[in-house]
Formats: structure tokens, C-alpha cells, sequence
């Protein structure tokens, strides 16, 4: 089975066997009394997680903006915790990829910090 990404660049087609890393993804379900954030059950989820490398103009010059990218097979909001290799990321964008028909997100992408 394959795997349709669109993006603004038009349509690329991954196979759905190079979701090969598994990662743990926990919802927050609010605070505790110290406010820290609290969360549900965690869900394994199959997906690839990529490095990102970047730059962002700020107002002390140019600063590094490295984050990870998350392809999916179930969905990721913004907010979550994302656990893979021993290390906690959060989400800080996340969007679903359609298919060809348009009608049901086939995967979601998630911006990984």
C-alpha cells in the first residue's frame, strides 16, 4: 500500500513500508497542582521521523530552528508528546496529507521540537 503526501511542491508518493520507526505519542489532559501538564495513555504509533535543519532570521541575527519532521498513520495534534528513541518531543505544527480524493486525511505530519 502506498502512502500519498500532497504539499504545496504537488503530489509524492511514499510506501507505507518506510514507516519504519515506532514511537509512543501521549495527549496532555491538563495540569497538576503545581501546573505541570499532565498526561493520558500513551498510543504507539507506526512513522518516519526525519531531522530538519533550519534557519530563522531573529532580531539578534540568524538563529539555528533545528526540529524533527513526523510522518504518521494515525493522528498527531499540536500539543502532544512525542517519545521515540528515549527522548520527549512536542509537537508544535501538525497537518493531515489527503489522498487523491480529497475526502480523509490518508496520513498526518507533525513538526517535532
Amino acid at each position: 500500500m502506498d502512502i500519498l503526501l500532497l504539499h504545496e511542491e504537488g503530489a509524492e508518493m511514499i510506501a507505507a513500508h518506510l514507516l519504519i520507526h515506532s514511537a509512543s505519542v501521549k495527549a496532555p489532559t491538563g495540569f497538576d497542582r503545581d501546573r505541570n501538564p499532565t498526561y493520558g495513555e500513551a498510543s504507539s504509533v507506526k512513522c518516519r521521523i526525519v531531522p530538519k535543519n533550519g534557519r530563522t532570521m531573529g532580531q539578534t541575527g540568524e538563529q539555528p530552528d533545528d526540529h524533527y519532521l513526523m510522518l504518521a498513520n494515525s493522528e498527531i495534534t499540536m500539543g502532544q508528546t512525542v517519545t521515540w528513541e528515549g527522548k520527549d518531543f512536542t509537537v508544535r505544527k501538525a497537518w493531515p496529507c489527503y489522498a487523491l480524493d480529497g475526502q480523509k486525511p490518508d496520513h498526518w505530519k507533525a513538526e517535532l521540537v
